[in-house]
């Protein structure tokens, strides 16, 4: 265990170790002596300091399982340390009903953390208001009297005078002056003021503000109006004043021993009347954040230049956009479209730091490019707002659209279109002319055209609903409803029902919106919400919507015209303006919503959180009893198929009686199951029993089983336990018989995992030496585990186990055979099961040869052995050497080889299409909806399903056919466990769209991981990667 520490000089004070009770040391001393603690027990009062201070997050990396109770809430707690000795102790033997609480301080010692018997003791019964208050301010200190602020200010205005034709100003030295050592020099130096520290900034704003205020002239105050820091900006009518205004104001600053120099103006008479000294030597000037062309009397907007290196992140673009700095708004429909770019960004909901996509790169250069065009274009200087304040006959006026300066700005436009649009530069074509030409509007009289030209600025749903509906009129006199809108969503209060998952409570909220309303209107309303109010809130939902859904029903209804609704359900407004639908029931004795019951749409969210609401009323029920119980009161065209629609989606039910995932078709069989190999290179292994014994050690037996995948061969090896270890040595047997398979295919036992990472550390330790290298390391073994808790994935094993049972139930029964006997009959049952025909024998005495798994293990058994002399043959040679002979007999095992591979592909592979089962067994109820990552699902276990466990999907794996069949699922814990499709319950998915298409849904079903959603990899930023690429050009020159 690793843990990083930080190395102080002093953790904390020391404290004090108390001494334990007689009756607790009796009882540690006891187990003290087979127990190492993790520190000494103090023999007496004493005290100890805190070397170590471990935080609580590695509490549980520190502590182990095991725990002793010496007694009542006093324990023995194992850790890595030592045990540790914490809980509560008695303080004397008289007070045994007051028990002290213990603790034990980082593991190195017994401390006792209070001295109280009780927590309520520890604390006030009512603790200060100011106890809170000095909590809250720990570290805190503010002056009694006044703040800093104040007593600079007010030791400026008493100490500021003039001496020596400047302003002198004394130093402002706080009230308590700590002791300095003897230092003059260093002290006197600190009294001056250099350019540029936090202070000199406030010294020259009061002292220019308190030395204007002096003088009470025009050109002071203009001065004072205009000032920014150290320069003025204004402007004068003509070249007189300008003069004036440069001689006053040089003489009010030289009073203050200042100098007002680099004087700029567009008049070169005036620039001619002044010195040069005095003169501002540059042609252009920077002018609150906007570029001066003096000469041109211009203004230029900055824009940063794009270096023709394009932003490709969010980040960029936002970086791109704020470095325009148009504070007069000149450019604003050009800087328009980068703000509706930046805002598209933002609803496709990208990262800061993610990448642009190769479209919105290409229209992010369009835009770009007007950016860069910006300071390339001059706008001469107009007037201000302040002028246009100051004119007494402005009259406000209405102007159409196509002549409003301003429409343009909500458009946005490019550079090269707003230098040709006049009227965003000079305005209306008649503003030029007399007014009584000007064009005039009357809002009482609007035409056709101008009414068309209102409409098409609505950018929502001309509805006004917020006096009448809140006041509980009807709609649309009534304005609420957007005609014959289709949309499940309400616009009731402009409360989107989507997002409520309750009709109660979004009945709640809209009553309590009423209730606001109405105390706005001065009604007395309080306490909570009374049945009235609610019922409605109710009223007012169903006549919203109603009025979507059915609005040319009601003008039918009202105008008594024919409609298809009305003759089918006999349809009738009542007093309260609702839809009801009556029929032949008039004289049942029903109540009277069943015998009038109020119509409502299908496929709406209203109409959902009602048959919800109606389906947990009455506990789950099905869809005939809930659609009984809805038509007590409401109507539903094709209500029970609404209802079924409704009740699919109830996670309760599905919790309770949803069925798994549907499993698609079995794939077809792996090629290495259809090709011709060796015997075990393609092996499945599997343990089953247990089998009773004679043994001294043990009584319990296992056995494994290895089956080739290709021949359909076995062998057993006895297990003497279930550890990995004893596989190990029963593999090595394994490979020591039949040599070095290259896949093992097992299921997902302990020992076989653990087995799995011996054997690739050992693989991995072969590999090394350089004279297995070529060979040995090429021949790994590659651990194939199917899905947990998927048997039918290994079913070529299972069968062959099932097979080896039922012969030795058999042939054991009841008897209880010893170690060795046992290993015998194992043997024994090998050759049977490896003797067994894999293809049908015919009736027909000369057929082929029976094909069985041992053919390949042994050549010689199963096939005919032709050794009768013939002396006819004339190739018959009756004496051969050792050489021709031994070359004979390894010609006649590769025909008997060839023989059995053209048997196994002839009849025995053919014989496999006979097999027509082609899909898991499964039930009755399979949920039809694809399995997609992010749904939430139940985990069926060997349990009542009650204690299922609960999961989310976060990576479906796609078999070699393209098909899902199994998936990762996500606990609450965060463990991931990997589970067949039919395994899985869903609970809550997502609904599949009925326009989706084939593309959509092969994305859905591949391998996806959820962890892109929290855990994506994050992009580099633009300056990160140059910095990156600066240090390889650095490391490699």
């Amino acid at each position: 265990m690793l843990i990083d520490a930080n190395v102080v000089p002093k953790i904390t004070g020391s404290i004090l170790r108390r001494h334990l009770q007689m009756d607790v040391c009796e009882n540690v001393k006891y187990l003290c002596n087979n127990l190492q603690l993790a520190d000494t027990l103090p023999s007496d009062l004493e005290s100890s300091t805190i070397e170590i201070l471990i935080g609580n997050d590695y509490y549980l990396d520190i502590i182990l399982p095991q725990k002793i109770e010496i007694q009542q809430g006093l324990y023995l707690l194992g850790s890595k340390l030592g045990w540790i000795l914490t809980g509560r102790s008695q303080l004397s033997d008289e007070e045994t009903e007051n028990k002290l609480t213990m603790t034990v301080n980082g593991l190195l010692s017994i401390t006792e953390c209070c001295l109280h018997s009780t927590i309520d003791t520890c604390l006030q019964i009512k603790p200060s208001i100011e106890d809170f208050w000095n909590l809250e301010t720990i570290g805190i200190q503010d002056c009694p009297y006044t703040s800093d602020d104040e007593n600079t200010l007010s030791n400026f205005v008493t100490s500021l005078k003039m001496e020596n034709g400047r302003y002198q100003v004394a130093w402002p030295w706080k009230e308590k002056l700590p002791e300095l050592p003897e230092n003059r020099e260093l002290a006197y130096g600190r009294l001056k003021v250099p350019f540029g520290v936090i202070s000199s900034p406030f010294l020259l704003a009061a002292t220019l503000d308190y030395h204007l205020e002096t003088y009470k002239n025009a050109t002071a105050a203009n001065i004072r109006e205009n000032i920014y820091v150290d320069n003025v900006i204004t402007g004068v009518d003509s070249t007189e004043s300008a003069f004036t205004l440069y001689k006053e104001a040089k003489q009010i600053f030289s009073a203050a021993s200042m100098n007002f120099r680099e004087w700029a103006s567009n008049s070169e008479k005036f620039l001619k009347c002044i010195p040069k000294e005095d003169q501002a030597n540059r042609e252009k000037l920077k002018v609150l954040g906007l570029t001066w062309t003096i000469k041109d009397d211009t203004l230029a907007v900055n824009s940063a230049k794009n270096d023709n290196m394009f932003p490709v992140t969010k980040r960029e673009v936002l970086q791109r956009v704020a470095s325009v700095f148009d504070p007069h708004g000149f450019f604003t429909p050009v800087t328009l479209r980068t703000k509706l770019f930046l805002q598209m960004l933002w609803n496709k909901k990208m990262e800061w730091d993610e990448q642009l996509t190769e479209e919105d790169i290409q229209q992010w250069k369009e835009i770009s490019s007007d950016l860069d065009a910006i300071q390339d274009y001059h706008i001469p200087r107009a007037i201000g707002l302040p002028e246009i304040r100051q004119q007494q006959d402005i009259q406000f006026q209405y102007v159409f659209t196509k002549e409003n300066p301003a429409d343009i700005a909500s458009r946005g436009t490019t550079v090269s279109l707003l230098k040709e649009h006049s009227q965003c530069w000079h305005g209306p074509s008649w503003l030029t002319k007399q007014r009584t030409e000007w064009p005039r509007w009357d809002p009482h009289n609007i035409s056709d055209d101008n009414q068309n030209s209102i409409e098409s600025e609505y950018k929502v749903s001309k509805v006004l609903h917020e006096a009448k509906l809140l006041a509980g009129e009807s709609p649309d006199g009534e304005t609420n409803s957007v005609g014959n809108s289709k949309s499940s969503v309400g616009y009731l209060f402009d409360i989107d029902c989507s997002r409520f998952s309750s009709f109660i409570r979004l009945i709640r909220v809209s009553a309590w919106v009423i209730r606001f309303v109405k105390r706005l209107k001065k009604e007395t309303l309080s306490g909570p919400l009374t049945a009235a109010e609610l019922e409605q809130a109710k009223l007012l939902w169903i006549k919203s919507v109603q009025k979507q859904y059915f609005g040319e029903v009601m003008i039918a209804i009202k105008e008594n015209k024919r409609h298809n609704l009305i003759s089918q359900l006999g349809l009738i407004l009542d007093q309260e303006n609702v839809i009801r639908c009556i029929g032949r029931l008039g004289a049942a004795q029903l109540s009277e919503g069943a015998k009038t019951p109020i119509l409502l749409p299908k496929k709406n969210k209203v109409t959902e959180l009602l048959i919800e609401s109606m389906h947990r009323k009455y506990f789950h029920v099905g869809v005939s009893q809930t659609l009984s119980a809805m038509r007590q009161t409401y109507w539903i065209p094709q209500g029970r198929s609404e209802v079924k629609r409704v009740l699919r989606k109830c996670t309760v039910c599905k919790r309770c009686e949803g069925g798994p995932y549907k499993m698609p078709l079995m794939p077809p069989l792996p090629k290495k199951r259809v090709s011709e190999s060796a015997p075990f290179i393609y092996t499945g292994v599997d343990y089953f029993g247990p089998i009773f014994v004679k043994s001294d050690t043990g009584s319990k037996k296992g056995i494994c089983l290895y089956n080739c995948l290709v021949v359909r061969a076995i062998h057993l090896e006895l297990m003497q336990d279930m550890s990995a270890e004893e596989f190990l040595l029963g593999f090595r047997r394994f490979i020591a018989r039949w040599g070095n398979p290259k896949q093992i295919i097992s299921d997902n036992g302990s020992q076989f995992k653990l087995a799995s990472n011996t054997l690739e550390e050992a693989w991995n330790g072969v590999t090394v030496d350089s004279d297995v290298q070529t060979y040995i390391a090429n021949e790994g073994i590659q651990w194939q585990f199917i899905v947990e808790l998927a048997p039918w994935m290994g079913g070529f094993y299972e069968r062959l186990i099932g097979i080896v049972k039922r012969c030795l139930r058999k042939t054991i029964g009841k008897l209880c055979l010893t170690n060795e006997q046992f290993r015998t009959l194992l043997a024994e049952s090998e050759a049977v099961v490896n003797s067994r025909p894999l293809v049908y024998i015919g009736d027909d005495i000369n057929s082929n040869i029976i094909l069985t798994p041992a053919q390949t293990l042994n050549p010689k058994t199963g096939f005919p052995d032709h050794n009768e002399e013939d002396s006819t043959d004339p190739e018959y040679l009756p004496q051969i050497s050792s050489a021709k002979k031994l070359l004979l007999t390894w010609k006649k095992g590769q025909k008997h080889l060839t023989m059995f591979w053209k048997a196994w592909r002839d009849e025995y592979l053919l014989s496999l299409r006979e097999r027509t089962a082609n899909k898991l067994r499964s039930g009755r109820i399979q949920c039809k909806t694809p399995a997609k990552v992010g749904d939430i699902v139940l985990i069926k276990d060997n349990l009542p399903r009650g204690n299922w466990k609960i999961g989310r999907i976060c990576q479906l794996v796609v078999s070699r056919d393209g098909q899902i069949r199994s998936g990762k699922v996500m606990l609450p814990n965060k463990k991931t466990l990997n589970r067949a499709l039919n395994m899985l319950y869903p609970i809550e998915c997502e609904e599949l769209n009925e326009g989706l298409t084939n593309s959509d849904t092969e994305k859905d079903t591949e391998l996806i991981n959820d962890n892109t959603r929290t855990t994506r990899k994050r992009p580099q930023r633009q300056a990160a990667r140059t910095a990156m690429k600066k240090i390889q050009e650095q490391l490699e020159s």
